[in-house]
């Protein structure tokens, strides 16, 4: 219970300001992860060499979003970070919420542009946001049912 609240308050922490500054400060994810690594040491010893190499293989695998302009480094911290506290389907499940509601925030955006129309792939979608509220969803499945 202990690692969801933790959690959850440096994903809410990194969504406010991502939204409010477009960007996640390198000392919240890497607070985070430390702290991570240091709770699943403390409480799950024998899971801490999984989560580490789950923290990288999600590095390795989202790289190619990043390199392509489609996520953010701080983005991709950002999932290293939860894997650390995640299960890997856990994880998978939340980057494609995430991923859903990001298209649908792009989607918005794109439709209320001002200005007419503008390429729907060059729409910035603050992710942390996303991956906060698809926390959140998963949050109430896994304690509400559903």
């Amino acid at each position: 219970m202990r690692n969801i609240l933790i959690l959850f308050v440096f994903l809410f922490l990194a969504a406010v300001l991502d939204y409010k500054f477009g960007r996640i400060p390198n000392r919240i994810t890497l607070s985070a992860y430390l702290t991570g690594i240091g709770y699943i040491a403390c409480f799950y010893p024998d899971m801490l060499v999984i989560r580490i190499l789950t923290s990288i293989a999600i590095l390795l695998l989202l790289y190619l979003f990043f390199s392509m302009s489609m996520l953010g480094a701080g983005d991709i911290k950002l999932l290293m970070m939860i894997s650390i506290f995640m299960e890997a389907k856990i994880l998978a499940e939340l980057i494609l919420i995430a991923a859903m509601f990001s298209v649908v925030t792009a989607i918005a955006r794109t439709i209320r542009n001002k200005k007419g129309v503008v390429d729907f792939l060059k729409v910035r979608v603050h992710m942390a946001v996303p991956i906060f509220i698809s926390y959140c969803v998963i949050l109430i499945k896994l304690y509400f049912g559903g």
